[in-house]
């Protein structure tokens, strides 16, 4: 699902680019990331229910807003 790509790619890019984004920002998108897994995590897609899809696009929505607003920006600086 798109949630579980969106923190294999902010993973990744993480990894390929852990070195030049600054440490407080690299902590953010983590604490973003591992919300989203604990999310995943408890709300098994064949039981889901409409308040725990509401709370996983939250997470995905917070993981997005600090990757767009923190991490990729310093990104293409560096390119």
């Amino acid at each position: 699902n798109d949630a579980d790509s969106m923190v294999f790619q902010t993973k990744k890019t993480l990894t390929e680019q852990g070195a030049n984004i600054d440490a407080a920002v690299k902590e953010k998108v983590e604490k973003a990331i591992k919300e989203l897994e604990d999310e995943l995590a408890k709300c098994p897609i064949e039981t889901i229910t409409k308040e725990q899809a509401e709370s996983i696009k939250k997470k995905q929505e917070e993981l997005m807003l600090n990757k767009l607003k923190n991490m990729l920006k310093i990104v293409y600086q560096i390119s």
